[in-house]
């Protein structure tokens, strides 16, 4: 083999290695996010609701357990330009409760909540691997509430409510490339402070 055909083997080799690496400048236009927000505003309003509930009713209820994972979300962002995109997030949260009724009785009352919120952000900063950011959304919110009594005198119940949801945070953060962690905070039905993983695919 003579010197030009390994010069022009040498030349394909280093185009071809080059070609991914231009691809991975480029980042993608979709972004996915899974965001675990603390849900603190929706459990404060069932809290204060069920209480105001509980006390009409004249009954004294111990509430013996409560449990609750958060608010989960799962977003989609399209990126139109390096200082904004808009996409769209769903996302849900579940309280559960067993309480007992003057003592005499136990119950349990489960409620879930959903919405689905179209979303615009903007960003401050748009580094390779550091981006800060604001967004905000709003949407429909579907509030679910099932609960149970083994008393004669408590009727068992199931309904469900629609409602405006919305979440406005003020400052986000996202560290990473391609696969990113990323911060978030604000106010609105998920709550005050969030965590979560995004992919641009």
């Amino acid at each position: 083999m003579n010197i030009k055909k390994i010069c022009c083997l040498l030349l394909a080799l280093f185009l071809l290695g080059l070609r991914p690496g231009i691809a991975q400048s480029v980042e993608s236009p979709n972004e996915f996010r899974l965001t675990l927000s603390d849900g603190i505003p929706l459990a404060l309003s069932h809290a204060i609701a069920f209480g105001i509930v509980d006390a009409f009713a004249g009954h004294d209820v111990d509430e013996s357990e409560s449990s609750g994972l958060g608010h989960w979300s799962l977003g989609y962002r399209r990126h139109f330009s390096s200082r904004f995109n808009a996409g769209i997030e769903v996302s849900t949260q579940s309280i559960s409760q067993q309480y007992t009724i003057d003592n005499s009785g136990s119950g349990t009352r489960k409620t879930n909540y959903y919405s689905i919120m179209p979303a615009a952000e903007f960003l401050y900063m748009n580094r390779e691997k550091v981006k800060l950011y604001g967004n905000a959304m709003v949407g429909l919110g579907i509030f679910s509430n099932k609960e149970t009594s083994d008393m004669s005198s408590v009727e068992n119940t199931t309904y469900t409510n629609q409602h405006v949801a919305f979440q406005v945070n003020l400052f986000g953060i996202r560290v990473g490339r391609k696969y990113a962690g990323f911060a978030e905070i604000g106010i609105g039905i998920k709550g005050i402070f969030g965590i979560g993983f995004s992919a641009r695919l």
